[in-house]
């Protein structure tokens, strides 16, 4: 029972995880049903200057964007401005990939599931301003690591392309936006941003980041200037 939950221990045993795996510092929330039972921060989130971790601390968004992507695309299915099994070229008709079969055939679902045939291909977009029209413009050049839906490959240009200019295409707004619109400011998350450019400046604010680190974010707007 949450009731039961002995933080204190809890406690304890966060700083020696910190200690044993050598971590800056973590927060922790625990959460049952609607209620906060606990949350707390571990740590340091700048160790040099020894500011302390605290349930406030910024953490790079990454991947998780992906949930919130794949939910979006949901929400538009229900609205039936979308279908699972519907050809992109439908919704995007310049929509092209190496193999003629697989540009006529890729549908939502395989790109959510990571089935298009696309691997990771980094250096496409990595320290770039290219926007979509350019980066589709590539995606034909790429070659497959497998034949279409054959198998599974983990691909970034399947969430960070392909799927939010859908989204963005059928909804007419910025991805951000709608994001923001849709998720952050309904459910209350008021420290969550999917800006790079917002993060560094709070991280600034906060005094939480160094000159490398400050120059690495930098150089990572580069790559989501694609979406503006």
């Amino acid at each position: 029972m949450p009731n039961d939950i002995n933080f204190e221990k809890f406690r304890k045993y966060a700083n020696e995880q910190i200690d044993l795996f050598k971590n800056a510092g973590i927060a922790v929330s625990f959460v049952s049903s609607n209620e906060v039972l606990f949350e707390e921060g571990f740590g340091y989130r700048n160790v040099p200057e020894k500011l302390p971790f605290t349930t406030k601390t910024l953490f790079p968004l990454g991947s998780h964007t992906k949930s919130f992507t794949a939910t979006a695309i949901a929400m538009l299915v229900d609205r039936d401005l979308l279908d699972w099994d519907t050809p992109i070229r439908n919704y995007i008709p310049k929509f092209r990939l190496e193999s003629p079969y697989a540009s006529e055939k890729v549908t939502i679902r395989d790109v959510l599931s990571h089935t298009t045939d696309l691997p990771h291909h980094q250096f496409t977009f990595m320290n770039t301003e290219w926007n979509y029209k350019e980066i589709f413009k590539r995606l034909p050049h790429l070659k497959p690591v497998f034949e279409f839906r054959t198998k599974h490959k983990y691909s970034n240009l399947n969430y960070y392309f392909i799927a939010t200019k859908i989204i963005e295409e059928l909804t007419g707004k910025n991805y951000f936006s709608f994001m923001k619109d849709k998720f952050l400011k309904p459910l209350g998350m008021k420290n969550t941003n999917f800006s790079v450019e917002i993060s560094l400046k709070q991280m600034i604010i906060q005094k939480d980041i160094e000159k490398l680190m400050m120059d690495l974010l930098k150089n990572i707007i580069q790559i989501f200037n694609i979406f503006l």
